[in-house]
């Protein structure tokens, strides 16, 4: 077992949906000793407690656009350190070039992530 198939950063990874599919993440080469990834990661693992432990984490009707802004930073983060730490098989991203802002992202993305009221009562 590996760093990419076990335990909170694969976890939380597959959670964000980092990659288009479950399988890339897993198939990555580590390309820096655990430790230094180890040393890099827990910043932002500490950022993401932060994040999930708040008050508006706990109920989905009480989410604040300063939460969603923060795990929007977290998972951006996230994704440069991944892609910085292991050789990553694909040349697919699923986040947004960092210049871009939450907003300009969903613009772009809304097509997709626009679904239809179900018709049937």
């Amino acid at each position: 077992m590996s760093i990419q198939t076990q335990g909170f950063l694969f976890e939380i990874v597959q959670l964000l949906q980092l990659f288009p599919d479950s399988k890339t993440f897993p198939d990555s080469q580590l390309r820096v000793t655990e430790s230094y990834l180890q040393e890099q990661l827990q910043p932002l693992l500490d950022q993401y407690a932060d994040i999930i432990n708040t008050p508006e984490s706990s109920c989905a009707a009480s989410i604040t656009r300063s939460h969603i802004q923060h795990l929007f930073q977290f998972k951006t983060k996230l994704h440069t350190l991944i892609h910085e730490c292991f050789d990553i098989e694909t040349d697919q991203h699923t986040l947004p070039p960092e210049s871009k802002t939450m907003e300009e992202h969903i613009q772009k993305m809304w097509t997709w992530l626009r679904r239809e009221q179900d018709t049937d009562t």
